[in-house]
């Protein structure tokens, strides 16, 4: 980040732009990092993140008195869990957002 700070070295003015540059890095910093985190829970095995969620082929789902039950979409992944493709699509975009964190001065 570029400071567009136009005070001489010693200025009181110039220390408080230098304290605003710094406000505004770390805040795009922890934005980042904030998106990464979101695309990161997304992207956790789920049964909302399983291709048979909410179909007849999930061993989770059953007939209930003539109503299909199921998981609940964050619930655990079972043993067939079967990834959708959007998912990893998820780890792309949070590993975008680690790595554009990490170029702007951030931590890993």
């Amino acid at each position: 980040m570029t400071s567009s700070n136009p005070y001489p070295p010693g200025d009181l003015r110039h220390t408080f732009c230098a304290l605003l540059d710094g406000m505004a890095l770390w805040a795009k910093i922890n934005h980042e990092l904030d998106q990464a985190r979101h695309f990161e829970r997304a992207a956790r095995p789920r049964c909302g993140n399983c291709r048979l969620w909410m179909t007849r082929a999930c061993p989770a789902e059953r007939n209930v008195n003539g109503r299909n039950r199921g998981p609940h979409m964050n619930g655990a992944a079972c043993a067939v869990f079967a990834e959708k493709e959007y998912v990893q699509d998820y780890r792309d975009t949070a590993a975008k957002h680690r790595a554009a964190a990490a170029i702007s001065g951030g931590a890993p």
